[in-house]
């Protein structure tokens, strides 16, 4: 009884570890996210900026084109770095993994030595010359 409880609460324990493993990996994500963006943010203004003189000079809008995709990779940053993109994420794995599991597939790891290492090392008297370091 009390080594059933001891083993409840080392599970229970375990999967608290697990839950701030992944809080913590979350974290280190979006101040990533956010680091990237004080890089992206003064480019895409001081682009925006160079771009909307280059109009200016040749009255030519493709000249601003380049502005779209810039935009919409900053909104994406935005939204991880701020808004509730980390929770979107979430809620698409999750509904993955109950409802399209079939989708997922991880390969079974075998932990063996391979059948050369087990012959090899069998025995000291086996080994050929060629097998010596």
């Amino acid at each position: 009884m009390i080594a059933q409880a001891v083993k409840e609460e080392m599970a229970r324990r375990q999967q608290e570890a697990a839950r701030r493993m992944v809080q913590r990996q979350m974290a280190l994500q979006v101040a990533s996210v956010r680091e990237r963006l004080e890089w992206f943010a003064p480019f895409l203004v001081s682009s925006a900026t160079f771009l909307f003189l280059g109009y200016r000079k040749t009255r030519n809008s493709v000249v601003l084109y380049p502005l779209v995709p810039m935009c919409f990779a900053l909104g994406y940053q935005v939204d991880f770095a701020f808004g509730s993109k980390t929770n979107r994420i979430k809620n698409i794995a999750e509904s993955i993994m109950r409802h399209e599991g079939h989708l997922i597939h991880v390969p079974e790891w075998h932990y063996s030595d391979p059948p050369q290492a087990k012959s090899r090392w069998a025995s000291p008297l086996s080994r050929s010359s060629l097998d010596m370091p």
